[in-house]
């Protein structure tokens, strides 16, 4: 209601109509998100923020072809300054995808730009951590983030280098230190508190801890009953649990969610692969 009469007020300006759009990325409803984001985009092509949350839209439901797509029109939309931004985006998706090698060549980009980039140490970290298991990669990035959070631009990324050394202790063993560096990236990120909850979620899993990691993922519920990832993680969650019923259930909504996913899009493959194991 609120960005509604914002709207009235301001009914040539893009602002209101891209807040809507957030609102309802938000909540998960993506079908109305992608749309509100697109009419934004047809009204005023220069609004880059919108092609940076329609991208994330489409990654959220699967659809990561659409994603990369709109996000190289962010690439030209945006000013020159945010193009570091742009490149980190498309590399997370081939991050996403495992695609190793094109998600480098995002990452050497970002850093040719920008040097200072922590978030591009940290998915370079995150691939050496979960694409090859390269412990020592993942230290040294973490290393550099360290290194570079001494420069004054810094703290509006910590969450990442929290989250980075998070979830390298827990592959340490060294599950409390661990999971509080993630809680840590939390704090640091009231922006993306959704997707370091998430990590939360994810850490308590690795560690074991199914009933936390329940109730961590199924808060996030209350605010996106739709997101695919959640659904997913409460899915193994249960399924570690020994509680199939309920473990199928939360696969087969997060399935929904990813209904018009490419057919490649790695995690509905994934969750694929756990519905035949279970069958």
């Amino acid at each position: 209601d609120a960005l509604n009469r914002y709207q009235s007020l301001a009914p040539n300006k893009p602002d209101p109509l891209h807040s809507i759009g957030d609102a309802l990325s938000f909540m998960g409803e993506y079908k109305q998100a992608i749309a509100q984001y697109s009419e934004v985009i047809r009204k005023h092509p220069r609004f880059y923020e919108s092609y940076e949350d329609l991208g994330l839209v489409y990654l959220a439901i699967g659809k990561w072809r659409d994603a990369l797509s709109v996000f190289k029109r962010y690439l030209s939309a945006a000013p020159q300054g945010l193009s570091p931004k742009g490149h980190l985006l498309l590399g997370k998706v081939y991050f996403i995808q495992e695609d190793t090698a094109l998600a480098q060549k995002e990452i050497d980009e970002v850093l040719a730009l920008n040097p200072l980039s922590l978030q591009a140490h940290w998915l370079r970290g995150m691939i050496a951590l979960t694409s090859s298991g390269n412990l020592d990669g993942a230290r040294k990035e973490l290393q550099i983030m360290e290194e570079l959070m001494e420069h004054p631009n810094a703290f509006n990324v910590i969450a990442y280098y929290h989250h980075l050394q998070g979830r390298i202790l827990l592959v340490e063993n060294k599950v409390d230190e661990g999971l509080e560096a993630l809680r840590n990236a939390v704090e640091a990120s009231p922006r993306n508190f959704i997707y370091f909850r998430k990590e939360v979620a994810f850490g308590y899993l690795i560690a074991g801890l199914i009933g936390e990691a329940i109730q961590e993922a199924s808060s996030l519920l209350a605010f996106n009953e739709n997101d695919g990832e959640v659904l997913y993680l409460l899915g193994l969650a249960h399924l570690q649990n020994g509680a199939w019923d309920e473990a199928e259930g939360f696969f087969q909504r997060a399935q929904r969610t990813w209904r018009e996913a490419d057919a490649d899009f790695r995690p509905s493959e994934q969750l694929k692969s756990k519905l035949e194991e279970m069958t």
